[in-house]
């Protein structure tokens, strides 16, 4: 399996005595800020999780999320690989896709988030990081940066 970290700290590499520096290819740490200031902080990983993810789900492999609570960040990043890697409409069973290029709208969010929520009742992610996904989904291309998209809007 593989395993995403989106928490302030690096709880692994500690417990394991790995170098900062020392890549680990089965392991991802991707800080999502929990500040104010830092409000888009999500946005800002979201490619690399998704490529991460993408990656090992397409060699077979589980990937598991996590951060501090289990809550809002790691929710949203199980979220955005759901909308964006995962068959459309969301049924059994789950088949991964390596893109998916079809428009996202809010309905297939609360969808998905009904998903995780069915797998994990303690989601709880908030309406701004929530906001973030759909935003960030809107003006994604995988073959590049984020695009300019003026038809992003709030949740």
């Amino acid at each position: 399996g593989a395993i995403i970290n989106c928490g302030d700290v690096d709880h692994l590499r500690k417990q394991f005595n790995v170098p900062a520096n020392e890549p680990m290819a089965a392991y991802l740490h991707s800080p999502i800020q929990s500040s104010k200031r830092e409000k888009f902080s999500l946005e800002k990983v979201l490619p690399t999780c998704l490529q991460f993810a993408a990656s090992r789900l397409a060699a077979g492999l589980k990937v598991l999320i996590c951060c501090e609570d289990g809550e809002k960040k790691s929710v949203c990043i199980a979220l955005c690989i759901l909308l964006r890697h995962f068959n459309h409409p969301l049924e059994k069973p789950f088949k991964f896709h390596a893109s998916c290029n079809r428009e996202i709208t809010k309905e297939d969010v609360r969808q998905r988030l009904m998903v995780v929520s069915t797998y994990h009742p303690q989601s709880r992610p908030t309406r701004g990081l929530l906001r973030q996904v759909f935003n960030f989904l809107l003006t994604y291309n995988p073959d590049g940066d984020i695009q300019a998209d003026d038809s992003a809007y709030e949740l």
